[in-house]
């Protein structure tokens, strides 16, 4: 499941629009697996279509969700 290439636009523009207000910003590509926590505070954040900041902890769905995926039974 994907986000449409119109929205893919949008949301690339607003990056741009906002790296451009900063000193410093660079991108770097992180494959999904070296960073899954983060993959799934930003899916179920988008799917939530919530804005979140994060300070100090990863939000209780993101734990809870990364807590049964480490619980599969193994291949």
């Amino acid at each position: 499941m994907g986000i449409g290439i119109f929205r893919q636009w949008e949301l690339w523009s607003e990056i741009i629009r906002i790296s451009t207000k900063v000193r410093d910003c660079r991108f770097e590509y992180t494959p999904r697996s070296s960073n899954e926590l983060a993959h799934t505070i930003a899916t179920e954040t988008l799917k939530r279509r919530q804005e979140i900041y994060l300070k100090g902890n990863a939000p209780e769905y993101a734990v809870t969700l990364k807590e049964k995926e480490s619980v599969r039974e193994p291949d």
